[in-house]
Protein backbone atom coordinates (compact mmCIF):
# COMPACT_ATOMS: atom_id res chain seq x y z
CA UNK A 1 0.00 0.00 0.00
CA UNK A 2 1.73 3.51 -0.77
CA UNK A 3 -0.35 4.94 2.39
CA UNK A 4 2.32 2.91 4.53
CA UNK A 5 5.47 4.63 5.27
CA UNK A 6 8.76 2.92 3.53
CA UNK A 7 10.53 2.52 6.78
CA UNK A 8 7.35 -0.12 7.46
CA UNK A 9 7.61 -2.27 4.72
CA UNK A 10 11.15 -3.68 5.35
CA UNK A 11 10.38 -6.62 8.07
CA UNK A 12 13.32 -8.65 10.45
CA UNK A 13 12.96 -11.78 11.85
CA UNK A 14 15.46 -13.30 14.83
CA UNK A 15 14.54 -15.96 16.43
CA UNK A 16 16.55 -17.07 19.44
CA UNK A 17 15.86 -19.88 20.60
CA UNK A 18 16.61 -21.89 24.17
CA UNK A 19 17.90 -25.91 24.03
CA UNK A 20 15.61 -26.59 26.76
CA UNK A 21 12.48 -25.24 28.39
CA UNK A 22 10.66 -25.63 31.74
CA UNK A 23 7.02 -25.44 32.40
CA UNK A 24 5.49 -26.24 36.24
CA UNK A 25 2.01 -26.32 36.44
CA UNK A 26 -0.19 -26.29 39.88
CA UNK A 27 -3.29 -27.83 39.05
CA UNK A 28 -6.52 -27.98 41.44
CA UNK A 29 -7.63 -31.99 40.52
CA UNK A 30 -5.69 -34.98 40.63
CA UNK A 31 -3.62 -35.76 37.20
CA UNK A 32 -2.75 -39.94 36.05
CA UNK A 33 1.23 -39.21 35.85
CA UNK A 34 0.93 -42.38 33.75
CA UNK A 35 -1.51 -41.17 31.39
CA UNK A 36 0.28 -37.51 31.22
CA UNK A 37 1.66 -36.44 27.13
CA UNK A 38 3.29 -33.66 25.29
CA UNK A 39 3.19 -32.49 21.34
CA UNK A 40 5.23 -29.65 20.53
CA UNK A 41 3.85 -29.39 16.38
CA UNK A 42 4.55 -26.27 14.13
CA UNK A 43 5.67 -24.27 17.22
CA UNK A 44 2.46 -25.23 19.54
CA UNK A 45 2.77 -27.06 22.47
CA UNK A 46 0.08 -29.53 23.30
CA UNK A 47 -0.29 -30.58 26.73
CA UNK A 48 -2.38 -33.67 27.88
CA UNK A 49 -3.06 -34.03 31.63
CA UNK A 50 -5.92 -37.08 31.91
CA UNK A 51 -7.85 -36.77 35.65
CA UNK A 52 -6.93 -39.45 37.68
CA UNK A 53 -9.80 -42.50 38.36
CA UNK A 54 -10.03 -41.57 42.05
CA UNK A 55 -10.58 -37.73 41.16
CA UNK A 56 -13.48 -38.23 38.44
CA UNK A 57 -16.54 -37.75 39.86
CA UNK A 58 -18.13 -40.64 39.92
CA UNK A 59 -22.82 -41.56 39.89
CA UNK A 60 -23.45 -43.60 43.07
CA UNK A 61 -27.42 -44.95 42.97
CA UNK A 62 -29.92 -44.03 45.28
CA UNK A 63 -32.06 -47.19 46.09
Amino acid sequence: HSSVPESWRQVHVAQAAPDTYRLELTLAIDVDPERISAKLEDGILTLRLPVSEAARPRRIAVS
